[in-house]
């Protein structure tokens, strides 16, 4: 007998998840767990981090805490809700509905219409959420009238209730309003936490979480609100203990989930017109610049040749032909852009087309430490564009290559223990002077 995690959010629900998947595997392991979820808010920025750490320890159960329209009219403007992935069509649907949520967004999070559910509901799972899930609001406001409408609606989905276990006294009377309302409509419970820390770190999250959100003002409310839940990652044996079937329900979930590929066999290059040829460019390019600044022809023509085979042999022409485009898109608009940093900087053909403003035979830079034949990488070419106006850069592109051709890339960076200290005597203090004994102990 045995407990699947379904609901946990890791340290890609920013500023808020505390559980940090290298971790959470490990503790798995120890718990002798055959599966594990990581379900974030609003985002899917975890999945490569996870399956990687999860391969060949324990199953990983992809998805997210999803924010969506509300199905019956609640007056809200979104309800939670938790999706998993079943299959690899699963995966593929939830990418599709994480993007179009933010086509609908508000605020940070991107929100998903009811109807897509609907349309790409196929290979998910999907879970009732927390108190602020659409069947627990409406429970709680004693709408039971609208509770059909919504289980009407989610008929033909593999729909599950949570009963969530958070220590309050609130949650547990709402879970009985949940186990009764899935009897009534033949509804399968599952019992799972609303986990966002491990048990050990329950002393310092509250403080941690109401720090990153209000000011001094509300602090202590917010605090000891926070506080008054448990949000941490409970045990097998207490689920099992507590919940009963509800927690063994999991394991059929777990068994539900088949094994999902993650990523691509291969980069996925863009395909550009077959007008524009990188070689005859690049030789066109530089045979100019041979002219102007009287440069030695055999030395650089080698070096350019040497690197066009490169280049070709490893599939990235078109890659560079987009990246000129890029660069001169911003150009021709009187944009500035920077004159290229970085290893991009070693490549000949980059200064022939224009991508960077650097010589590299000149300064001695070295084309390896861009592309190297023997390292598996995609090459990375840093590209500063005038800040102001880098969006008409972008809209320019989406008008040329289509707009579900451009995406954003996420940077993280971690929250390490200055910036930790930092936000908490923000909090704490609300003003701080310059020169006051809490600035100086900053900067210890």
């Amino acid at each position: 007998m045995s407990w699947v995690p379904l609901h946990v959010h890791s340290e890609y629900s920013t500023l808020d998840g505390a559980i940090r998947i290298k971790d959470y595997v490990r503790w798995a392991e120890r718990q002798g767990l055959p599966a594990i979820a990581v379900t974030d808010h609003g985002f899917l920025s975890a999945i490569p981090e996870f399956n990687k750490q999860a391969k060949g320890k324990v199953k990983p159960i992809f998805g997210m805490e999803a924010y969506v329209e509300p199905i019956t009219e609640t007056g809200q403007k979104y309800h939670h809700l938790v999706i998993l992935v079943r299959n690899q069509k699963g995966l593929k649907n939830l990418y599709k509905l994480s993007s179009m949520s933010f086509e609908n967004r508000t605020g940070k999070y991107g929100i998903i219409k009811p109807e897509w559910l609907k349309e790409y509901g196929d290979g998910l799972i999907f879970l009732s959420a927390c108190m602020q899930g659409e069947l627990s609001w409406l429970l709680r406001m004693g709408r039971d009238s609208q509770v059909k409408a919504f289980v009407d609606f989610m008929k033909g989905l593999d729909f599950f209730v949570e009963l969530i276990d958070i220590g309050t006294k609130e949650q547990d009377e709402l879970n009985i309003k949940l186990k009764d309302a899935a009897e009534a409509f033949g509804l399968m419970t599952v019992a799972t936490p609303d986990a966002h820390y491990f048990a050990e770190d329950k002393w310092w999250y509250p403080t941690f979480w109401a720090s990153n959100r209000h000011t001094s003002e509300d602090y202590d409310t917010r605090a000891e609100s926070m506080a008054s839940m448990d949000l941490s990652l409970p045990t097998p044996e207490y689920m099992i203990e507590k919940y009963g079937q509800s927690a063994e329900n999991t394991l059929y979930i777990a068994s539900m989930i088949e094994e999902v590929k993650v990523g691509f066999d291969k980069h996925m290059m863009p395909k550009l017109s077959a007008a524009v040829d990188l070689r005859s460019l690049a030789r066109r390019e530089l045979e100019e610049r041979i002219r102007r600044y009287n440069l030695p022809r055999k030395e650089y023509e080698e070096r350019l040749n040497k690197e066009l085979d490169i280049i070709g042999n490893l599939g990235f022409d078109d890659y560079m032909l987009l990246v000129r485009d890029i660069i001169e898109t911003a150009k021709k608009k009187n944009i500035y852009v920077g004159p290229g940093r970085g290893s991009a900087a070693g490549s000949l053909v980059a200064w022939a087309i224009g991508i960077t403003a650097v010589d590299p035979i000149r300064h001695g830079l070295l084309f390896e430490r861009f592309i190297n034949p023997g390292r598996k990488g995609f090459p990375d070419i840093d590209i500063d564009i005038e800040h102001e106006r880098r969006e008409e850069v972008i809209e320019d592109l989406k008008e040329k290559y289509g707009r579900n051709a451009v995406a954003g890339i996420v940077t993280f960076s971690q929250y390490k223990i200055r910036n930790s200290i930092w936000d908490v005597l923000r909090a704490l203090f609300d003003k701080v002077e310059a020169g006051s004994d809490v600035e100086q102990f900053k900067k210890i």
